[in-house]
């Protein structure tokens, strides 16, 4: 008997019976019994050798480790957000950060995202939206949308081929 037929022989609600026989479960079993007992395969882990890479942040992809650089980085979104109106609607912030317009009006509900509310509908200053896309709760998240890490990537490809030509 496998280590998930035991673990699955315990009636809900009943107490294990101590077993005569010591049963040695290898470090993270139990987990993948737990989680992954319908699947076939369980889950890349970060500390075993062969797994999928570490998801980058918004910060890494735009390699935003200075003031300097999130002052550009602040800038290049600026530049981008131009076309825009001062007042965005929230879908129209959903079209420019990639997020789903339920994802901005929970954030705005919840605080992260200043507005003001006209007719039932969340307006969102554009100022707001780039402080809010320049706080750690954007920079930081494993979550960026796919339009934010394009945005990032351009940013970085542009500080990568704006180099100073040399003086002969």
């Amino acid at each position: 008997m496998g280590n998930a037929a035991v673990l699955q022989a315990v009636p809900r609600g009943a107490q294990p019976v101590a077993a005569s026989v010591p049963i040695k479960i290898p470090p993270g079993a139990v987990a993948d019994i737990v989680h992954h007992r319908n699947a076939g395969k369980p889950e890349p882990r970060d500390d075993v050798a062969g797994s999928q890479p570490k998801t980058l942040t918004l910060r890494e992809w735009a390699n935003l480790d200075t003031a300097k650089s999130r002052k550009k980085f602040q800038d290049f979104l600026t530049l981008k957000m131009q076309p825009y109106s001062d007042v965005l609607s929230v879908a129209e912030a959903s079209r420019f950060t990639g997020y789903h317009h339920n994802t901005l009006t929970n954030w705005c509900h919840n605080g992260y995202i200043r507005y003001f509310e006209i007719s039932g509908g969340y307006m969102i200053p554009k100022s707001c939206l780039l402080n809010f896309l320049l706080s750690p709760h954007i920079l930081d998240s494993y979550r960026p949308s796919k339009k934010l890490v394009d945005l990032a990537k351009e940013f970085s490809r542009q500080g990568k081929s704006t180099k100073k030509p040399t003086a002969k």
